[in-house]
């Protein structure tokens, strides 16, 4: 008896459960069932590639079946003698003739005959030399290419004129939309469900108040909200999809830029990473605030799910999270924390080891004097003009790796096998990708400023020390604190310095803070009431400092 190996495939996930493996499927067990004493049938020689494309060639890619059938038959672990059944020729490929004929070919001269079932042409080594053979599987590769080429320009057409659409005029371009909007009946423009707007607000609402994703979504199912699209979710393995809320739903809500009325880019689903189509600003109604959503986006960047600890009590909210270093270099995080007031205090890292000799701090002391003595008007201090330039700075940089990145591509086009090419092309691709994380991070943070001072915030409550948090890193990047010497250096995100700002003092220094975000710095000491007090350096003087 031979080997009788078959193999499927079906390049779109609606032929999934559509009738292209039905088909695939009955004419191979037809066949099978009228020839079992000629032939066996093998678990491990049937093969399967599922929303494979023939004409992109994903179906031998490492991975697919179609690969690992083509490698058995060269190493003979499918053995000469043995058939292959397949629907059509175009099931193994609808790339270009020379190379979906090499394939065959191939696998013909190992002594392995190809049997197409819907024509009920057979070909075996006597094949490479029959001229009208070799004619009629020309023809039927040809014939497969060039309607996989008419079919690709046709989506392509529709794809750009919807685009094209969708750009200048912002009409929809379908029936989808996210499950707060509804097509209006001429299909002409959204209309907002207010009900479903304002409950995605309450979702930011309550991130913002410091709930993780894990609580809003208890909170959301125990106050018996219908999820926004009304999609049965699996919260378990063992029981049936339900229409509860989940926390991966709560976080593609708080991480979805179409709240703020983008329409996502559209991603090739051939290789997840050609961009068909770019992002659209303004295509949907905009229903949550920038300043709430990059807000968001910053706690999600640093806490990932955002889980408080200890029943989200408002001493364990950080309000320097991520900013604050002890004056040997290492971080410094709070310690000791007991309900229900006292706040703890900051360690050094490096204390447990006694690899530090600055001390630790008062949280109490070090967040009421920098909150209340210097930071109380922190967010009126902000300088838009200095965001816009290091955002632009950091686009210039994408430009310029950008084209960089084309350049190389091109070369490697004429000298694939240059294997420096080849590394330089991924040095600056992982450049391109860090870019895209800073510029990412800068406009959260430049967007998410909010217009409340700390002044009006009650710091004893999770809500009001996370909208300090927010605000304190619209300015500040980074804060470095000697504990023996109560002093402190804050480092802001326009390149400039105050150092030495006491945490025994009770003036207000809210004065030396604007002066540091002024796009003009004095150089002399300031004087707050006859007190000499910090002083404050430009990004250029920085590095003289710091000797």
């Amino acid at each position: 008896m031979k080997l009788l190996v078959t193999y499927i495939r079906w390049s779109t996930k609606e032929q999934d459960s559509g009738d292209s493996l039905r088909r695939q499927t009955n004419l191979i067990d037809a066949f099978y069932a009228k020839h079992k004493e000629e032939y066996y049938l093998l678990p491990a020689h049937r093969y399967v590639d599922k929303g494979k494309s023939g004409f992109h060639q994903q179906h031998k890619n490492q991975g697919s079946d179609f690969r690992r059938m083509f490698e058995n038959v060269m190493s003979g672990a499918i053995p000469e003698g043995s058939l292959i059944v397949v629907e059509n020729f175009d099931r193994f490929s609808r790339a270009d003739i020379d190379t979906a004929i090499d394939d065959v070919r191939q696998i013909l001269r190992k002594g392995v005959s190809i049997l197409t079932l819907g024509d009920g042409e057979l070909y075996d080594k006597s094949a490479l030399t029959d001229p009208v053979k070799l004619i009629k599987h020309i023809i039927i590769a040809e014939r497969a290419h060039q309607e996989s080429l008419v079919k690709q320009k046709r989506i392509a057409q529709v794809w750009n004129h919807k685009t094209q659409l969708a750009r200048e005029l912002k009409k929809p371009m379908g029936k989808q939309a996210p499950g707060w909007l509804e097509l209006s009946e001429d299909g002409s423009h959204y209309i907002v469900d207010e009900d479903k707007a304002s409950l995605v607000n309450i979702i930011y609402d309550k991130r913002l108040s410091g709930m993780s994703m894990f609580a809003i979504c208890k909170w959301l199912n125990e106050q018996g909200y219908p999820t926004i699209n009304q999609r049965k979710v699996r919260i378990s393995k063992t029981k049936k999809p339900d229409g509860n809320w989940s926390a991966l739903s709560v976080k593609h809500i708080l991480t979805s830029r179409s709240v703020l009325g983008y329409l996502p880019a559209k991603i090739s689903t051939e290789d997840r990473k050609t961009v068909l189509r770019e992002e659209i600003e303004g295509f949907y109604p905009q229903i949550v605030t920038d300043s709430k959503f990059y807000a968001v986006q910053q706690l999600l960047e640093e806490t990932g799910k955002g889980k408080t600890s200890s029943g989200e009590h408002w001493l364990y909210v950080n309000i320097l999270k991520g900013l604050i270093r002890c004056k040997c270099g290492l971080v410094m995080t709070p310690t000791g924390i007991r309900k229900p007031v006292y706040q703890g205090t900051y360690r050094c890292n490096g204390n447990k080891e006694s690899r530090c000799s600055y001390g630790t701090v008062s949280r109490k002391l070090l967040d009421t004097q920098l909150c209340s003595r210097l930071f109380s008007k922190l967010s009126q201090l902000h300088d838009e003009a200095t965001d816009t330039a290091k955002l632009d700075e950091l686009q210039r940089r994408l430009n310029t790796v950008d084209s960089e990145l084309e350049k190389l591509t091109e070369t490697l086009i004429q000298l694939p096998n240059i294997t420096q090419i080849q590394e330089a092309l991924r040095v600056k691709q992982e450049e391109k990708d860090e870019l895209i994380v800073q510029l990412s991070r800068e406009k959260a943070r430049v967007k998410s400023v909010s217009s409340l001072d700390l002044s009006g915030l009650d710091m004893e409550s999770v809500e009001g020390r996370t909208e300090a948090q927010i605000i304190i890193k619209r300015l500040v990047k980074e804060i470095v604190v000697s504990g023996n010497e109560k002093l402190v250096d804050i480092y802001l995100h326009n390149g400039n310095m105050i150092r030495g700002f006491p945490l025994d003092g009770k003036d207000d220094h809210t004065l030396t803070l604007e002066e540091a975000t002024d796009e003009m710095q004095s150089l002399d000491d300031m004087l707050i009431f006859g007190e000499p007090v910090t002083r404050i350096y430009p990004a250029g003087d920085m590095e003289e400092v710091d000797a």
